[in-house]
């Protein structure tokens, strides 16, 4: 998508875990249809080096700490953008973390954690920057929040299990499509994607895990080899921000998802008859 065309050009963008994966990717496309990028991470090293990237090529980013598991950290990051852009018009909630277990096996820590960061970072970060964002409507600027669900939000994985992980992007499909409710009388749009497996280095998601909530844990490199041939960061990126113009709410990336929402789908098409019949 050229400058000329993108609704970004010239907006200011804040993506979380931006450092690597998908976070990375929106940076990389956000730059490259023209606009200026916040680059939010736990990472701080990692996003300077991203954000160094995109000065490279001409565009205006910046790095900066972000825990989205903590309202502070948040609430400084928010004051960082402000001070440097004045401005906010795209919020990519973007951060993840995911531990492998069935529900019966997940410690609490790892739970707590997962949901801290999937579905409570998520509420801090639309909390902290939406007055940005209304600014930015009432400007007559385009203004969006996109936010990374998963096809875990859509149904349940037969690959696993990773059973609180998927209970947590459940909740972050319900996060979004209130929002869309809360919304419904702006023009602050909000979109949800919803990608397949990608090649990130989620699956190593433990080696930032807090000391509070049981400290880092390396996952065996071997696990990390079996996400090499998945989909691209890029991928989701290209279509998500396409999505994020064209003002969609669900976005499905990659083909494999509509296994699991054609499932779902399915299951409340064959309840909701049985609800008609009883009736």
């Amino acid at each position: 998508m050229s400058n000329v065309t993108s609704k970004l050009d010239k907006c200011v963008a804040v993506v979380t875990g931006a450092a690597n994966g998908i976070g990375k990717a929106l940076c990389d496309e956000i730059a490259t249809r023209g606009g200026k990028v916040a680059v939010a991470d736990i990472e701080l090293e990692k996003a300077e080096a991203v954000a160094q990237a995109l000065r490279d090529r001409g565009a205006d980013a910046i790095a900066l700490y972000c825990d989205v598991a903590h309202t502070e950290s948040v609430t400084q990051a928010l004051a960082t953008v402000e001070s440097h852009f004045g401005a906010v018009n795209l919020l990519c909630c973007n951060a993840g973390v995911i531990m492998p277990g069935a529900v019966d096996r997940t410690r609490e820590n790892d739970m707590r954690w997962m949901y801290e960061v999937n579905v409570f970072g998520v509420v801090r970060c639309v909390q902290a920057f939406l007055p940005l964002l209304r600014a930015a409507e009432e400007r007559g600027e385009f203004s969006q929040i996109l936010i990374t669900g998963s096809e875990n939000s859509l149904g349940v994985p037969v690959v696993g299990p990773c059973s609180i992980y998927t209970s947590t992007k459940h909740a972050v499909l319900g996060l979004a499509d209130t929002l869309r409710r809360d919304l419904k009388d702006t023009a602050i749009g909000v979109t949800l994607v919803c990608p397949a497996v990608v090649n990130t280095e989620i699956w190593n998601a433990g080696r930032n895990r807090p000391e509070a909530l049981g400290g880092p844990k390396q996952a065996p490199a071997a696990i990390g080899e079996l996400f090499k041939d998945a989909n691209t960061p890029e991928s989701v990126a290209i279509v998500g921000l396409d999505g994020c113009e064209a003002g969609e709410f669900l976005v499905l990336p990659h083909p494999e998802v509509a296994s699991f929402t054609r499932a779902r789908a399915s299951e409340l098409l064959a309840a909701l008859a049985a609800c008609e019949q009883r009736g």
